[in-house]
């Protein structure tokens, strides 16, 4: 049923030594070139015809990017966290050490514009488009992050932000952290539309349907996709992290941290809103992506979830009428998918 190609890049850095291993990456188009761009803000293109190619031709992209991924040489996790072209725009968010001395980071966004010079990509001067001073420190760098961004509607794009391995942040309406924000592209005014997430790496909108759906890592088991719920009454929906999932407790914590999480295994009996679907034991669930572009499908409703952990593509069935998901088949790829985009017509990168 599948074909499956691999394509090998060389996202090797060897004079930032801490970073030359981090092939971590997010993949995004832009008219006919396939943008590559790792955590370590090493940017490539290439055409789309030669992927067609038994030898690609792979091209580097020179940025300003280090401007905003400072003391990248000393920490892997100060790093990119993805990508999304929006028309001639090229939005990044990234962790941003707001205070390096503490190591206390937040997720922000910077922008540059695209232009193509005699069929050569060339890249602008990133500038600041989304940040603001709120920052806590990781117990381990920069992990749970989120950092996931979705062109929306209205001309605004969306973000996902992780707690950063702090509890408390994602039950406040008041914290940038554990959230979806919708932000003004242009003006960059913001609105939180929803709360109580823990790590949330997957997001997409889908306009025909004006549907946004996520998906979140679990603590131990408890990987969530969610139906992200843009509430038109200026409330904020509420998902739950970190009293209620269907997680576990990885044996560190103390009582005082179980107050805080308690691990609610129902979300809808303590007032906030089920998962369509939950994997216990975890996936290690990144990027969703709409199922459209095989052409023998037979249900519209049906969306890709790739996994880190597993290595394989899990397809999913959204049952609107229940409010629920079901996995409907998968397909091992033996490596950790982070990110997977539309190409062609039946055809996924």
């Amino acid at each position: 049923k599948y074909l499956l190609k691999k394509i090998y890049l060389d996202f090797s850095l060897p004079n930032l030594s801490k970073k030359m291993n981090k092939k971590n990456g997010y993949l995004e188009t832009y008219k006919d070139n396939i943008l590559i761009i790792y955590w370590t803000g090493k940017i490539q293109y290439i055409k789309k015809n030669d992927l067609l190619n038994p030898i690609n031709k792979i091209n580097d992209v020179n940025s300003n990017i280090n401007d905003y991924l400072k003391n990248d040489h000393k920490d892997k996790f100060i790093s990119i966290k993805d990508a999304k072209v929006i028309n001639n725009d090229l939005f990044l968010s990234y962790t941003k050490n707001v205070k390096p001395d503490t190591n206390c980071l937040n997720i922000s966004i910077i922008k540059a514009n695209l232009t193509l010079e005699n069929n050569n990509l060339k890249i602008g001067n990133f500038n600041n488009f989304f940040s603001y001073d709120e920052c806590y420190e990781a117990r381990f760098n920069g992990y749970q992050s989120g950092g996931r961004i979705e062109d929306y509607k209205n001309d605004n794009i969306l973000l996902s932000t992780g707690d950063f391995q702090n509890f408390t942040p994602a039950q406040n309406e008041n914290s940038f952290f554990g959230k979806v924000i919708k932000i003004n592209k242009k003006t960059s005014e913001f609105k939180i539309i929803s709360m109580g997430h823990r790590n949330p790496q997957g997001l997409l909108y889908l306009k025909d349907k004006d549907l946004i759906i996520s998906t979140e890592h679990g603590q131990k088991g408890g990987d969530e996709v969610n139906k992200i719920i843009d509430k038109n009454n200026g409330k904020i929906s509420n998902y739950g992290w970190p009293i209620a999932s269907y997680s576990t407790y990885y044996g560190y914590e103390n009582n005082k941290i179980k107050k805080i999480a308690p691990f609610k295994k129902s979300h809808k009996k303590f007032g906030f809103i089920e998962p369509l679907i939950y994997f216990t034991p975890a996936i290690g669930i990144s990027q969703i992506i709409d199922a459209s572009n095989f052409e023998n499908l037979k249900n519209e409703n049906q969306y890709l979830v790739s996994s880190m952990k597993k290595q394989k593509i899990i397809f999913i069935e959204y049952e609107k009428s229940k409010e629920e998901a079901k996995k409907v088949n998968e397909l091992f790829i033996g490596e950790r998918i982070r990110d997977i985009i539309k190409f062609d017509n039946d055809k996924y990168l």
